[in-house]
């Protein structure tokens, strides 16, 4: 593992170490204790104090994966940071992902990932996990909608090296999916454990709010909803949002 004290993206950081070195092993880690230009979903930022926090990017090399299965690696991802936090939180039911791939405890988002893939013709050749984990944080800026952390659910502060730990061996297990060609159980699990998964709820699209009812994750990783007159609608990630409020 490279263990920065600081950095500005350690996504940025491991994609210019695969440039100066295009073999680099699979599993290798860049973690920080200070994150200076975290990159989110959307472009972004990720917010997190020195030190306080989990914030690494694990390289994986799963070159059996087709390009129109890439969203394999984010079911992967978000399943290994859920098992992870279902181990140290209470109520672990409140635990959920919100598609695709937002880590909420409650109504409160708890981990981020961000992912970003390289293609050798229509395989993957390698993919750059990027994981954002609130752990110590105490107290966040006004701005941030509804941030949580281990420490808040927990009332007192852990060892973040024990949980990233956890993450990786979790993340290796669930890696055997991928390897052994059986990716539709990562798929049965995400589902069970997507946020909002049973009822109506509203969302937001370039027509404007409406309620609906996820019916599916497509390999391609569009979200399907279903309204209450049966329409059904597919939406890539920056197509469609949840309202929250």
């Amino acid at each position: 593992m490279i263990h920065l004290p600081e950095t500005a993206s350690t996504n940025s950081y491991l994609s210019d170490l695969l440039v100066q070195d295009p073999d680099l092993p699979a599993w290798t880690v860049v973690m920080t204790d200070n994150q200076t230009a975290g990159r989110g979903q959307q472009g972004n930022s990720w917010f997190a104090s020195p030190g306080l926090n989990l914030t690494f990017s694990v390289l994986l090399r799963p070159t059996m994966v087709h390009a129109q299965q890439q969203f394999d690696l984010s079911r992967l991802c978000a399943l290994s940071a859920l098992h992870t936090l279902a181990d140290i939180l209470p109520s672990a039911e409140m635990l959920s992902i919100k598609w695709p791939n937002d880590i909420y405890y409650g109504d409160r988002k708890i981990a981020g990932i961000l992912i970003e893939h390289s293609l050798t013709g229509s395989n993957l050749d390698y993919s750059i996990l990027g994981v954002g984990l609130n752990i110590n944080e105490s107290d966040y800026p006004s701005y941030l909608p509804n941030p949580t952390s281990v420490r808040i659910i927990l009332g007192h502060p852990v060892d973040r090296m024990e949980i990233f730990r956890s993450f990786v061996q979790e993340m290796r297990l669930f890696y055997r999916h991928i390897e052994e060609h059986t990716a539709d159980r990562l798929h049965s699990r995400y589902m069970q454990c997507l946020y909002r998964r049973v009822g109506y709820h509203p969302f937001q699209d370039k027509e404007g709010r409406f309620d609906a009812m996820i019916a599916d994750v497509l390999a391609s990783g569009e979200l399907l909803l279903v309204r209450a007159d049966g329409r059904k609608s597919s939406y890539a990630f920056k197509e469609i949002a949840y309202i929250l409020c």
